[in-house]
Formats: structure tokens, sequence, C-alpha cells
């Protein structure tokens, strides 16, 4: 069976996600974080109806908050996050996909099942809505 590997995107949407959660001195990267960093990312690649950063960034506030002690250490993943890209990975394995993009990476988190409802609601876009526009 051929590994699973990130593409340069990917890696970025991680970085991303990961650097979101710094900015909101939040330690636990969670789902919605990785979703916020992956469709930040297809956003700059030229992808249309995507939620601006700054939407992006109140649906993660709405559902993080924001820490008022600047990080120490590295933001770790949360188990949610692990868990959802292991789910993200075994369908693309199953599907005899080898690459994890950015739009995978958003694809999976969405189905997942894992973002808070808070991250959607505050978006003021629904998981299904968002799937469609990652579809077109």
């Amino acid at each position: 069976m051929a590994e699973v590997r990130l593409s340069a995107d990917g890696e970025l949407a991680l970085a991303e996600g990961e650097r979101m959660a710094a900015d909101l001195n939040v330690a636990i990267e969670s789902v919605e974080f990785l979703l916020a960093g992956a469709l930040s990312v297809l956003r700059e690649e030229g992808r249309p109806g995507l939620p601006e950063p700054r939407a992006l960034e109140n649906a993660l506030r709405a559902v993080h908050g924001e820490g008022s002690t600047p990080l120490s250490d590295r933001v770790m993943p949360a188990p949610n996050l692990r868990q959802a890209l292991n789910m993200t990975a075994g369908a693309l394995r199953a599907e005899g996909g080898t690459t994890i993009d950015a739009l995978i990476i958003a694809r999976g988190m969405i189905a997942s099942g894992e973002v808070n409802p808070a991250f959607w609601e505050d978006l003021g876009l629904s998981g299904e809505e968002l799937a469609g526009r990652l579809e077109g």
C-alpha cells in the first residue's frame, strides 16, 4: 500500500492552521483551525466563494476565544484533529490516492463531523454550503 503524503499546499494548510492558533494564543489546534488554514490557502490560490480571512478569524474566536498570555511552546494538535486527519488519509487511500492537499484537508475536516457548530454559526455558512463551494 502506498504511503500518504502531504503536498506543498497541504503543508501550508497545516502551518497556517497552527499559525492561526498561535495568533489567538490557543495552545491546542483543533479541527476548526486546520479547516480555516486550508480555506486560507485555497483562497490564496484563487478559489472563489471562500470566507474572508477576518470571517475565519472571528469564527475561530467564537469557538476558542483568545488567550491573554502569549504561548511559550508550540501549538499541539488536538485529538479530534488527529482523528479527522487519519479519517481523511484513510478515505484518500481507499480511493487510491496518495497525496493530501489543502482541498482534501478542507473536505476532510468538513466531512469529519468534528467542526463545532458555533464555527458554522459565526461564519454564517453551513458545512454543506461550504462543501458545495469547494466542489465548484
